[in-house]
């Protein structure tokens, strides 16, 4: 059978999905279309790789979160916590002069999507057969649902540019 989640790419010494390459690339360049004809080109980059990472983190922290109450430690949390709030802050800076980001309905929308993939992923037991797929006791639970919380985590901060 065809596993499309089961494509691994290797950056860098780091392993990702790469479906996750595919979520960044494209919000990325999600961000610069949605930008088109506001801000000279190293403005538009600069709010997109901003966002993607915003994304990211936001995604991350979220995951981390539900991944700990399968039995996981928050160790990284802490971590990941300060660099999201560093970069929150600068978008905050750089919004302040630009006036390029704000919070709108389907930021919400988004968002409510993304918890409820979460407390689907959770009362599946997805998180548990992670942590078993990650001790080599189970198979690779990545599946549709997981992909869909993955697009909602990348295209949240997207949702804020102003058009």
């Amino acid at each position: 059978m065809f596993e499309v989640f089961a494509f691994y790419i290797t950056i860098f010494e780091t392993r990702m999905h790469l479906l996750t390459l595919v979520l960044i690339a494209f919000s990325f360049f999600f961000g610069l279309y949605l930008q088109r004809g506001r801000f000279n080109i190293l403005d538009k980059v600069m709010h997109s790789l901003l966002l993607v990472q915003i994304g990211n983190f936001l995604y991350e922290l979220i995951w981390m979160l539900f991944y700990a109450m399968a039995g996981d430690d928050l160790n990284s949390f802490i971590l990941y916590s300060i660099v999201f709030s560093f970069l929150v802050l600068i978008c905050v800076y750089f919004n302040k002069q630009r006036h390029f980001s704000k919070i709108n309905r389907n930021t919400y929308f988004l968002f409510s999507g993304l918890i409820l993939c979460f407390l689907v992923m959770q009362v599946t037991g997805w998180f548990i057969g992670l942590r078993q797929y990650d001790l080599g006791l189970g198979v690779d639970p990545h599946n549709t649902i997981w992909a869909i919380s993955k697009l909602l985590g990348f295209l949240i901060p997207v949702s804020t540019l102003e058009t």
